[in-house]
């Protein structure tokens, strides 16, 4: 017994001296390593050499680091001559991809590299927020009517889907899509994880939505010629209107905000109030933080727009775009135009000008930083932080900031040949065409979906990832 615990108690001494020896052994790494990852670990823990001899001279201009933005792609398919591909859909995350695949008159559905089905005709694929499912509207070819496809399965058949009425919950946890029943009077249905609403009159198509946590589903529905928002199955006020887009729940859920007209008046209708009369409501609002504490609409009187953040009315202007709020709601940005330019409006305060800012306006998570998408002398360039970036023949997806807030990327084309830009530093790679996805992975690795063409002119799809380095 005593021999077998000596043998044991020697073993153990032995495996702790091996880890005690790889702790402090130096790191042995390729010569690409060293000089890529790193350096990229340095930058990242913000170490800086000691050497002296490395040190700049008392007095001196320190030296500008050069940087670059280095590309890995991964191929995921090759498509042959006689198939092409509808737009691609990508997760909100990034990870998971899906696309329409035409061969002649055959339409399929591929999800993360599966095919699901053949269809004569396919609508909407769509993607839940958290990425772990997938819906789609479809046609078979030896039935008219519509049929909804959820994560591969057949989970309804009506003569007409509303195609873009597929709503998901915030956790993919519940799923709804608004239909028409063949030969029934009033014959549009809301139906939620299975369960089939009664009839209405008509759903408006786009106002089917839940809250964040998935215990309140609300849609607008017409009975009677009026309009009601439903939630849970309960039937608010009527109204003679609600506009398109304009239901939404607060993130948190909680709150409740739509636009809705009365005769000739629209109203913001917050919580169940509503809000001083207008002529109209600018388009997808009113619009929540993503606490819930605060929430914005535009609105319109006497020919001009206001911004109404909080109920309080901002400088009036001839158009309104763009608005966003930062995650906790206390900055705020959009576009106004004014007297034939475009303006950014930070904080309520009139900012830089262009002729045309298309946006997409961008906070970092934190607020303290900012960019948008500018037209200067007809071609688009970044704005970050109130500096104008190079232009561009045109700007895909961004700006988009990192989790740290420390960088900023975006796709743009560069003649013929897409790249993505890091803080101003372009990739070392070029794409014959990039469908998105762009998100940061680390707070200096971005990843995104791109196409090159091979020699023989078919598309080769690639996920790419990009990381910025020091040269």
């Amino acid at each position: 017994m005593q021999s077998k615990l000596r043998v044991a108690d020697w073993l153990r001494m032995v495996v702790a001296l091996i880890f005690i020896a790889t702790l402090l052994a130096p790191e042995e790494t390729s010569a690409q390593d060293r000089s890529r990852g790193g350096r990229r670990r340095a930058a990242e823990a913000g170490e800086t050499q000691s050497d002296a001899t490395n040190a700049p001279a008392e007095g001196a201009k320190p030296k500008e680091k050069k940087l670059k933005l280095v590309a890995q792609a991964r191929e995921l398919v090759d498509f042959p001559v006689p198939s092409r591909i509808r737009p691609v859909v990508v997760s909100a995350d990034g990870r998971h991809l899906a696309y329409e695949l035409v061969r002649g008159e055959r339409h399929l559905a591929v999800v993360d590299g599966r095919e699901i089905g053949v269809f004569a005709r396919l609508w909407n694929l769509k993607f839940s927020p958290d990425g772990s499912r997938a819906a789609f509207v479809a046609q078979r070819f030896d039935d008219e009517r519509h049929v909804v496809i959820l994560d591969g399965r057949e989970v309804g058949v009506f003569a007409e889907v509303a195609t873009d009425s597929l709503a998901f919950s915030r956790s993919g946890d519940r799923f709804g899509f608004i239909a028409r029943k063949d030969g029934a009077q009033p014959a549009w249905v809301v139906v939620i994880d299975g369960e089939t609403s009664p009839s209405w009159e008509a759903v408006l198509p786009t106002s089917l939505t839940f809250t964040g946590d998935s215990s309140q589903v609300a849609f607008a529905a017409q009975r009677d010629g009026r309009w009601h928002v439903v939630v849970n199955g309960q039937a608010g006020p009527a109204w003679d209107e609600i506009a398109p887009h304009s239901l939404s729940f607060s993130p948190t859920g909680g709150r409740m905000g739509f636009a809705a007209r009365s005769g000739t008046n629209w109203h913001a209708v917050i919580d169940g109030k509503s809000g001083a009369a207008c002529a109209a409501i600018a388009d997808a609002m009113p619009v929540f933080s993503r606490d819930g504490k605060h929430v914005a609409y535009g609105a319109r009187r006497a020919g001009r727009w206001h911004m109404v953040v909080d109920g309080e009315e901002q400088k009036a202007a001839d158009r309104l775009e763009g608005f966003v709020f930062i995650q906790d709601g206390a900055r705020h940005a959009y576009v106004a135009h004014r007297g034939g330019k475009d303006v950014v409006v930070l904080d309520g305060k009139d900012d830089k000008d262009f002729g045309e800012i298309p946006g997409p306006l961008a906070f970092s998570p934190d607020g303290k930083r900012f960019a948008f998408v500018a037209i200067k002398d007809g071609r688009p360039l970044v704005v970050v932080d109130g500096k104008e970036v190079k232009a561009y023949d045109e700007i895909g997806t961004g700006p988009l900031f990192g989790p740290d807030g420390k960088h900023c990327a975006w796709l743009a084309r560069a003649g013929e040949k897409w790249l993505a830009v890091m803080d101003g530093t372009e990739s070392t790679e070029s794409y014959d065409g990039c469908k998105a996805g762009l998100v940061f992975r680390e707070v200096n690795r971005i990843s995104f979906y791109a196409i090159k063409l091979d020699a023989a002119g078919h598309d080769d799809f690639f996920s790419v990832a990009m990381t910025l380095v020091e040269e």
